[in-house]
């Protein structure tokens, strides 16, 4: 089955039954959903069968209904693609040249086998079909009818003689079909299939038989008549006669002569039945038979004209598309090439901006190489200083722990300070009671009178010795304090000054261990950018070789230009070649519909 009639089909049966139909056909024919069937393909029978009833399980009908309905709207779908086959002024001419249409098909589309509808005319509107193929698709030949029937609407009876399958695999139906309307104009010459007496075929002697005849009567009954006036008699019937019998016999000339007149007028479509028993019966079915074989290439003329025309629609409509796709394209390849000129442009710049940031780099590396020198010298320095503070962290404890040794001297001169004053403090307790016992010496030596004045003067003395021991230590009491107060403001701020700098030797054991922390670190740091200068050396002498392959680019970069300007050049006029090509398949179209116009003129 070619695939343009089953894509005809599967058309006609999303359009009737929706897409869930065709999805069932796909499924039953064993089709994947984005299979693609192009006019020339040839598609198993058993597949499109299968598919089909597919179909007919999915909207519950039987197989044979759906056949006749698809065959019924597919004439519409016929009808659009070949008009010209459907221009016939009568059903029965439209079912009668079927088998011609389908000789045609089988011309123009390679591989094709319809099936042959063979005609046999019974009457002006009856006639037999006879349906032949291999696929045996007598339901979907039926829906063809009945199509045609409405398509031209005209009622059509249909009776089925006969049906079955030759031993060659060939499947037949016969059927009689009686049509509305008459195509068949039928001519009957009474006068002259009188003079043929069933069996004369002769014009010239169904002409001279009566005339004869008459002749030899009239001949025979006028004796005793002088021989001139019997011939004047025989004469003049003679001619009438001739003329009577002539002018019946040839009156089918008119109708040749109309014939003719019609086929003047390119009118093939008359079907003239004439009834002479003649030989101009003859010359009609001749007239017939040319007209026929006319009508045949005729109609293979228009169907190829029809099939151009469609082609053509299609080409314009493919042109058009690749015309929009073409100034897509060139707008786009238009685009690139600016696009490539600003790139190259661009290059130009980015390698200009490239060789500079190269010679900043190659500067940098040499920096970076003298500073590699500077780091170490500095990291050697930072040693040198931790080291240095390591010793003066040294120091500080040896001062640290003299500073404890005169603390402790410092404690415990307050200490013999603190016993010198007890030690006062008993002799000031002594001075005290001596001078009480003084003032009781003197009491009792007033008492004693004359016998106590040297005691008295004693006493006194004793009394002054022991005001003034007082006084003294008093003196030495108080100068004790103060020098236990310095003394112990010495202490304390020995003990400010011990503690501070026990603080700033732990900040110095702290920060020579920080120091340690950071030296090492900047050793790791100075280790890193010695591999960094290392590496950036390296990576500058790759994008020296970058740099090198950007002028290299940027050469590229040019010839892309060019080319894009090129293609662009040769896009552009791609496309205009295309608008020409446009206006061909236009004048094409024109040329097409003029022909067409033409062919109408042929009526078949």
């Amino acid at each position: 089955m070619k695939g343009t009639v089953v894509s005809v089909w599967m058309t006609t049966i999303e359009k009737l039954y929706g897409p869930t139909a065709i999805q069932a056909l796909y499924k039953g024919a064993g089709w994947t959903e984005d299979i693609v069937i192009k006019p020339s393909d040839n598609v198993s029978d058993a597949e499109i069968f299968s598919g089909v009833e597919a179909v007919a399980r999915v909207i519950n009908q039987p197989a044979s209904e759906l056949w006749r309905i698809i065959g019924k709207h597919n004439i519409e779908s016929f009808s659009k693609w070949f008009p010209s086959f459907f221009e016939r002024s009568s059903l029965k001419a439209f079912l009668m040249m079927m088998d011609t249409v389908h000789a045609n098909l089988t011309k123009m589309i390679p591989g094709a086998k319809p099936p042959r509808m063979l005609p046999e005319e019974i009457s002006a509107n009856e006639f037999i079909i006879t349906y032949r193929s291999k696929r045996g698709m007598f339901d979907y030949f039926q829906g063809l009818l009945i199509g045609s029937s409405e398509f031209f609407n005209e009622k059509l009876e249909i009776e089925i003689l006969d049906q079955g399958k030759d031993p060659d695999g060939t499947y037949y139906l016969k059927v009689l079909l009686k049509t509305e309307k008459e195509d068949r104009i039928t001519k009957s010459f009474t006068l002259s299939r009188v003079f043929s007496l069933g069996f004369i075929n002769s014009v010239a002697v169904k002409t001279a038989i009566p005339a004869s005849i008459v002749v030899f009567l009239l001949a025979w009954s006028l004796t005793g008549v002088s021989p001139f006036v019997e011939a004047v008699i025989l004469g003049v019937v003679s001619l009438l006669v001739t003329q009577f019998v002539a002018y019946h016999v040839n009156r089918p000339v008119k109708g040749i002569v109309e014939e003719l007149d019609e086929l003047r007028k390119l009118n093939f479509d008359r079907n003239v039945h004439v009834k002479t028993g003649d030989s101009y019966e003859e010359t009609f079915k001749s007239v017939s038979s040319i007209k026929e074989n006319m009508k045949s290439d005729f109609i293979l003329f228009k169907g190829g004209m029809d099939d151009i025309h469609n082609f053509n629609l299609k080409f314009k409509s493919v042109v058009q598309n690749l015309t929009g796709v073409s100034d897509v394209i060139a707008l786009a390849v238009q685009e690139v090439a600016e696009g490539a000129t600003h790139q190259a442009q661009e290059t130009e710049r980015s390698v200009a901006v490239l060789n500079e940031n190269i010679m900043t780099l190659n500067s940098i590396s040499s920096e970076e190489i003298e500073r590699k020198a500077y780091l170490e010298e500095a990291v050697s320095d930072i040693e040198q200083s931790f080291n240095e503070l390591v010793a003066v962290s040294g120091n500080l404890n040896e001062v640290k722990e003299s500073f404890a040794s005169v603390n402790e001297q410092g404690d415990e001169l307050a200490r013999k300070v603190n016993g010198i004053i007890q030690i006062v403090s008993t002799v000031e307790a002594i001075a005290e009671q001596t001078n009480l016992l003084a003032l009781n010496a003197s009491i009792e030596a007033a008492r004693a009178g004359e016998h106590g004045r040297g005691f008295a003067v004693v006493a006194e003395e004793v009394r002054q010795l022991a005001e003034n021991s007082k006084g003294a230590v008093n003196t030495i009491n108080t100068s004790l304090k103060t020098f236990v107060g310095d003394v112990n403001s010495m202490i304390t701020k020995v003990s400010d000054q011990y503690r501070q700098l026990e603080k700033s030797n732990d900040t110095l054991t702290e920060v020579s261990s920080s120091n340690q922390t950071a030296t090492n670190k900047i050793k790791q740091v100075a280790i890193g950018i010695a591999e960094i200068s290392d590496r950036l050396s390296s990576e500058t002498e790759k994008i020296n070789h970058v740099f090198e392959n950007m002028h290299t680019l940027a050469a590229i970069a040019e010839e892309n230009s060019a080319s894009s300007q090129e293609m662009s050049a040769n896009v552009t006029e791609f496309s205009e070649q295309l608008r020409d090509f446009d206006l061909y398949i236009h004048e094409l179209g024109n040329l097409t519909n003029n022909l067409k116009d033409e062919l109408k003129r042929y009526k078949i």
